[in-house]
């Protein structure tokens, strides 16, 4: 009874154990007819319903089979481009393979690189990636424009990098031609030589502007050569020289006007609070020329320089009130035409800069005083 009980209970087992796996084999089956299900959904859902000709007999028979196959190579950007070809010539023609059917080839095989139709998909394009003609036209829309934009930008680029290059050696021309001016009038012994020298870079600061300052100790040097002109320590300026005084003196005056129509543009390009320290140096080499004893010529450079360089100095003008506006008042009265229009330009400028710093001078008194 023991071994009949035994085997009893191990053919009970045996049976369970059948019974659990025939569960579990049913519950993947399930699982997998679940998936399929989904997987043929998602393709009907892209595609759009099977053709009304087909019988259900037919539609039943065309029911795709899931099968997990290896995706195709990546495509490259000559691929995509042959595919856009193929679309744009071939969309909604009559599929070759499904010719009695009619169907219209109206999805993008990507791996294949080819137009199907909906029975070509559920035949022989399984597990392919699969995409309508709409949306693939809308990618080669926007692939279209981002490439016109990025060729648009490499032109820009190519186009920045040969200006930067041609910046670059216009910047180094700039740089030996000031070094080299610079030179000449510190150290030439002819004056006509300096005097072309400084009339050369007058024209450079006038026309091309800051980058000429943008040389390394430019700005100091320049103002260092002007200042030498308008004390008489340049090499052409030496005593020693076999001209006669007259002459001398002739192109010494002809110098020193050079060197005084830097002094304005030097002020506008390097703006009137940076220059302001510098023209109160040169302001005592001017104030000299503006003597009973100076010359008419002398006065009318001297009234010019100060009235050109403050008004590059703008407002910061308002510092040289005090000096300027009891002098310009005076030079109005000068007997030359020439000085008296210059001071009344000068005294013009100066009133126009000096906002309230002016009502400590009675105008009418003053006026009538040196009248």
């Amino acid at each position: 009874m023991n071994g009949n009980r035994n085997g009893s209970t191990k053919s009970l087992s045996e049976q369970n154990s059948c019974t659990d796996m025939n569960k579990k084999g049913q519950t993947s089956d399930m699982t997998d007819d679940k998936l399929d299900a989904n997987k043929t959904a998602d393709i009907e859902e892209q595609l759009g319903k099977l053709p009304d000709f087909l019988s259900d007999d037919e539609k039943a028979e065309t029911k795709p089979v899931i099968k997990q196959e290896p995706m195709g190579p990546v495509l490259c950007a000559a691929d995509f481009d042959r595919l856009r070809e193929v679309i744009r010539h071939d969309t909604y023609t009559h599929c070759d393979v499904h010719k009695l059917e009619r169907m219209e080839r109206n999805v993008v095989c990507i791996q294949c690189q080819q137009l199907i139709c909906a029975l070509c998909l559920l035949n022989s394009h399984q597990s392919h990636d699969i995409r309508s003609v709409s949306s693939m036209n809308e990618y080669f829309n926007v692939k279209g424009t981002i490439e016109e934009d990025v060729s648009v930008l490499q032109q820009e680029q190519n186009n920045l990098t040969v200006k930067f290059a041609q910046r670059k050696e216009l910047k180094k021309k700039i740089e030996s031609v000031v070094k080299r001016i610079l030179e000449i009038v510190q150290e030439d012994t002819d004056r006509t030589v300096v005097m072309t020298a400084i009339d050369t870079l007058y024209e450079m600061l006038e026309k091309i502007g800051r980058p000429v300052l943008d040389v390394q100790g430019a700005t100091g040097a320049i103002l260092a050569r002007m200042k030498e002109a308008f004390t008489n320590k340049l090499s052409c300026q030496d005593e020693d020289t076999l001209e006669d005084d007259d002459q001398q003196a002739e192109f010494d005056g002809m110098l020193i006007e050079s060197a005084g129509d830097v002094l304005p543009v030097m002020a506008k390009l390097l703006g009137g609070d940076i220059f302001l320290p510098f023209f109160r140096s040169f302001l005592v080499d001017l104030l000299k020329r503006l003597k009973e004893t100076s010359s008419v010529s002398e006065k009318s450079f001297a009234v010019g320089t100060l009235a050109e360089t403050l008004l590059a100095c703008g407002q910061v003008s308002v510092n040289f009130v005090d000096p300027l506006y009891p002098l310009f008042m005076k030079m109005i009265r000068d007997e030359d035409e020439e000085v008296r229009s210059n001071s009344i330009f000068a005294l013009g400028v100066l009133m126009a800069n000096s906002g309230d710093k002016l009502f400590s001078y009675p105008f009418r008194q003053t006026f009538y005083h040196h009248n």
